[in-house]
């Protein structure tokens, strides 16, 4: 904001750190535009080694965080979004320092959000003296930026059509090496239906980044101002999302190891159906989370896709039930997203919903065993304290195996701070161990060499180990199995 009462500014424009244009007569002055807080100056975050310095000054403020160290950092309109200009960003004749020379706006404009970010990232990080992750969100982003921050899709519409490209733009961006990515719910512009509020929730289900935000114009959104219907629609696809949300925990470690998206298209996970699958031009008709979980959108599902899932050997279970899904069709007139377990996984849930997802972390874990044809499942889960950045072998990263009734578990990590350091105190209790497809009615179980009895569904052929009264620790199991 131009205002010499205002630090920031003051101190910027006293360093000479703000983006120039000529003036009339050639001389260099700062540029000047409009944005949300009115008539503003614009920081040359392209000279990105002179602002460091400066907003690490300025994150340790206390008047900006109010003392908290939970407060984190949104970075909008960093395109840069500039209102009164023609083209609604800066002029391509603007003019940066990238530390050495004189650049023209158009040379950088795609890399200004990205040192904007970063700049944001290393300022939080230095005010939490560097030992915790900050959170940021970016609007703007280039190639690196998953290095600094979260992303959004930008201001999408409240339509269907919007949906669908939502979970198509994100599956891109993943591939491109951004996973850090989600859209808004219900979308920012205009006024959503009661079903597309619905649709969408259970939607961004799959999102990396998971929130409702809409522009300032637009109705209001809380769920319960859509009615009953919508209100326990809404309401079931968060708790279901806090149910996952160690599963997606541990893939986005993965994804920080291997580089590989956490949202895929299909054809990337059934890399031997690629002919056939490619062929399919909506990639927001099947997608993948992991490698575990099928997102069908009956909205946009075609007769390929459909064939496709009705064709498949391996056992496909619905998500929340554990039914086995069955009846894929074009044609079905209750058009629904539905979330689809690949037979031969194990999926971590969490059945304990807390008010916070940092609160997941200590939640007792249950885990959903999915057997394949040959009744066979692999599986992993990933925990830390959620905060730390230099982990240094303070972390679980379990195996599980499924082999015909027998659970074998593995900690990956044989580091031996696993169990005195950093999360020895907040490692979970197992709760339960759910085996879906396995085919035989089991009574008892061994768990570490204990009787454990087996509660056994035969509608959904599911068999359950109740290990809650054990209390042991989830890194303690070494194996059980179904007898």
């Amino acid at each position: 904001k131009k205002d010499d009462a205002y630090e920031v500014c003051k101190i910027l424009k006293e360093k000479d750190c703000f983006v120039k244009k000529k003036d009339d007569e050639g001389n260099l002055v700062p540029y000047i535009g409009h944005c949300w807080p009115g008539t503003s100056y614009y920081a040359d975050f392209i000279n990105y080694e002179k602002l460091l310095p400066l907003y690490k000054q300025f994150f340790k403020n206390e008047d900006y965080f109010f003392g908290f160290d939970n407060i984190y950092t949104w970075v909008d309109m960093n395109e840069p979004s500039v209102f009164d200009s023609e083209e609604m960003t800066m002029p391509k004749t603007n003019l940066h320092f990238d530390g050495t020379q004189l650049v023209e706006h158009k040379e950088v404009h795609n890399i200004y959000g990205y040192f904007y970010q970063k700049v944001a990232y290393n300022s939080l990080k230095n005010r939490f003296d560097n030992k915790y992750r900050p959170f940021i969100l970016s609007r703007s982003y280039y190639a690196g930026s998953q290095q600094n921050s979260f992303i959004w899709t930008g201001d999408n519409k409240a339509t269907y059509e919007f949906m669908n490209n939502g979970i198509e733009t994100n599956i891109i961006n993943g591939l491109c090496g951004h996973s850090s990515c989600g859209s808004d719910v219900g979308g920012f512009i205009n006024n959503p239906s009661a079903q597309l509020m619905k649709d969408w929730y259970s939607f961004g289900l799959f999102y990396m980044f998971f929130r409702g935000h809409s522009a300032f114009d637009t109705i209001r959104r809380e769920p319960w101002l859509f009615g009953d219907d919508v209100l326990n629609s809404i309401k079931n696809s968060i708790i279901l999302r806090y149910h996952i949300l160690m599963f997606i925990y541990t893939k986005f470690y993965e994804y920080t190891q291997t580089g590989v998206s956490v949202l895929k298209p299909i054809w990337m996970v059934f890399k031997e159906q690629f002919n056939e699958l490619i062929n399919i031009k909506d990639n927001s008709s099947l997608f993948v989370l992991g490698k575990e979980i099928i997102g069908v959108n009956e909205y946009t599902l075609c007769e390929t896709g459909a064939k496709f899932l009705n064709s498949l050997k391996t056992p496909l279970y619905e998500l929340e039930s554990g039914c086995r899904a069955t009846n894929f069709s074009v044609k079905d007139k209750e058009q629904k997203i539905r979330k689809i377990v690949i037979g031969g996984k194990i999926i971590p849930w969490t059945d304990e919903v807390k008010k916070c997802a940092y609160n997941v972390l200590r939640s007792p874990l249950s885990i959903k065993v999915f057997v394949d044809e040959n009744k066979k499942a692999k599986g992993y889960y990933y925990m830390d304290d959620g905060k730390t950045i230099e982990l240094e072998g303070h972390f679980l990263y379990l195996q599980f195996v499924f082999n015909n009734g027998s659970i074998k578990i593995e900690n990956l990590n044989t580091s031996k701070e696993v169990t005195n350091g950093l999360i020895k105190d907040i490692i979970p209790n197992w709760n339960k161990i759910e085996v879906y497809g396995y085919g035989k009615e089991a009574k008892v179980a061994k768990v570490n060499g204990k009787d454990v009895p087996v509660t056994y569904n035969k509608e959904t052929d599911m068999a359950v180990l109740d290990l809650s009264a054990l209390k042991i620790k989830v890194c303690e199991l070494v194996n059980a199995s179904l007898e």
